[in-house]
């Protein structure tokens, strides 16, 4: 599904270490779950690359799967996972396999974010928008 996108994403691995660094627009709120010491925000983000093609220019998108963990008394960070927020987030990428009870197999990769900053948009005299700056910052736990 990602051969022909390519994402903004820095992906590096040593010895079994992996990190990324991605922007893109959160889709939907995130879907929050409480436990006893931790929270989870389970959330899509959307990213896109603009492609030339001749004089054409095409933009193809994808949705990315990212969660957010942070201690139960820390909830500054879901603050800012809202539908439309512009932010990067950086962290790693945890690959996820599993076999439903009628014994097919799946797997997936999550992009597990250690770091939340929320980007601002500004429009250009074109009226399009473009991202500029880091408005603030929020540290997962």
């Amino acid at each position: 599904m990602f051969n022909s996108l390519i994402l903004k994403v820095m992906a590096t691995s040593t010895n079994n270490t992996n990190s990324f660094n991605l922007s893109g627009f959160v889709a939907v709120n995130a879907n929050i779950r409480n436990f006893e010491k931790s929270s989870v925000a389970r959330f899509p983000l959307s990213v896109s690359r603009t492609e030339a093609n001749g004089d054409e220019s095409i933009r193809k998108s994808a949705l990315v799967n990212c969660e957010c963990w942070r201690k139960s008394e820390d909830a500054s960070t879901f603050e800012l996972l809202k539908k439309g927020k512009l932010v990067q987030v950086s962290g790693f990428i945890r690959p996820e396999e599993w076999t439903s009870e009628d014994g097919t197999k799946h797997n997936r990769i999550v992009f597990v974010a250690t770091s939340v900053s929320e980007l601002s948009t500004e429009k250009k005299t074109d009226g399009k928008k473009s991202a500029k700056g880091k408005a603030s910052k929020k540290k997962a736990a």
